[in-house]
């Protein structure tokens, strides 16, 4: 006969993971942003400086959406990941080699 001394305890509730879900979002947004930013720095304020802002925001959206995919790994996940990359160095590119001051 068993006692309830002998009873193993009860198992805990499992914790549900983050998804990441968060982190593409914030990935995403860090990515366009900082475009409408830069319409506004010319448009409205007419600030006249290097927006350097853009691709290093890009960046770093571009590694919150790599923390997302290592959370869950899905296909529109990786297709972002693509993307934001993809936009990103087209930034890097933009402002470090193709538009340059002349001498």
């Amino acid at each position: 006969m068993s006692t309830e001394s002998d009873a193993a305890p009860p198992a805990p509730a499992p914790v549900p993971g983050s998804t990441g879900r968060g982190w593409l979002w914030l990935g995403m947004l860090l990515c366009i942003l900082p475009i409408a930013a830069y319409v506004v720095q010319f448009n409205i304020l007419q600030w006249m400086f290097v927006p350097w802002y853009i691709p290093i925001l890009a960046t770093a959206g571009a590694a919150c959406v790599l923390v997302s995919v290592t959370r869950r790994r899905t296909w529109p996940r990786w297709t972002a990941l693509v993307l934001v990359t993809l936009l990103g160095g087209f930034e890097w590119l933009m402002l470090g080699a193709a538009v340059r001051l002349p001498q």
